[in-house]
This record gives structure tokens, C-alpha cells and sequence, in this order.
């Protein structure tokens, strides 16, 4: 595995741990990561292997829920729309963020409002991923 894979995976993986000292009775039911891509493609299963890590440090489960399409808007949406509880986690990239509100009249969410980031998880020369998640609603 690539170094700064396994280092993204480390770092969300501390961030974590950090709060579940800071909370210990979180988590107590599983936990849902959203990703706004297809089955089978490189962040599928990026986000797969972090959910197995994850799901080893968490001691629950961590489903993976693909959400494709609407140039990733379907799963955003799904994400902002989900309960602030800390039980959704989205893995996201800059392109519903930053891109889409200049290229759709109307977003079902808003990126600047509706998503609290964790953690980047790397870059590319095209795009970001970061995990996210709706806390401040």
C-alpha cells in the first residue's frame, strides 16, 4: 500500500480515537459512510478500507452506502440531509463542494452550511477527499 494511503487511513483513524476518549459511549450503534461515487471504482474502495479500519478501531460496524449520480450531488445530498448525530460520515471531494454551486442554479444543499470536515484524506492534481459529516445543523 502507497505510504500516504496508509497514512490518511492513520489519521482518521486517530481523529477517532481522540473522540471516543472524549466520548465513551460513542459509538453505540453503527455507523453509515456515505460516498458519493459507484461500486468497484478507486474511492469505493478507498472508502471501504477505511470503513475495515475504522469498523476494527470502533468495535461497530461501518456500511458503506454508495450513492452515485447528479454529478455526485445525490450522495452530498443524502449526506446534508442525514440526522447531525455522528453517525453518518461522508467521504467527499472538492467537486460537489467547490465546483457544483457554479455549474447547478440550485444545489439540494449548501457546502458552506450543511457539512463540518473531519479530516483530509489526500489529493490529487484534479481533486480532494475529506471526510465530512452534517454536525452543524
Amino acid at each position: 500500500m502507497p505510504r500516504f494511503f496508509i497514512a490518511s487511513i492513520l489519521a482518521v483513524v486517530s481523529l477517532v480515537v481522540c473522540a471516543s476518549v472524549a466520548a465513551q459511549d460513542y459509538p453505540t450503534r453503527p455507523i453509515r459512510l456515505i460516498i458519493p461515487l459507484g461500486a468497484g471504482g478507486g474511492g469505493d474502495v478507498f472508502a471501504r478500507a477505511l470503513a475495515d479500519e475504522l469498523s476494527k478501531t470502533l468495535h461497530q460496524p461501518v456500511i458503506v452506502e454508495n450513492r452515485p449520480g447528479g454529478a455526485l450531488n445525490i450522495g452530498t445530498r443524502a449526506c446534508a440531509e442525514s440526522a447531525p448525530d455522528g453517525y453518518t460520515v461522508c467521504v467527499l471531494s472538492s467537486e460537489p463542494m467547490v465546483y457544483n454551486q457554479f455549474a447547478f442554479k440550485n444545489l439540494p444543499f449548501d457546502p458552506e452550511k450543511d457539512f463540518e470536515p473531519i479530516s483530509l484524506l489526500g489529493t490529487s492534481k484534479n481533486s480532494s477527499r475529506q471526510v465530512a459529516t452534517n454536525l452543524t445543523r
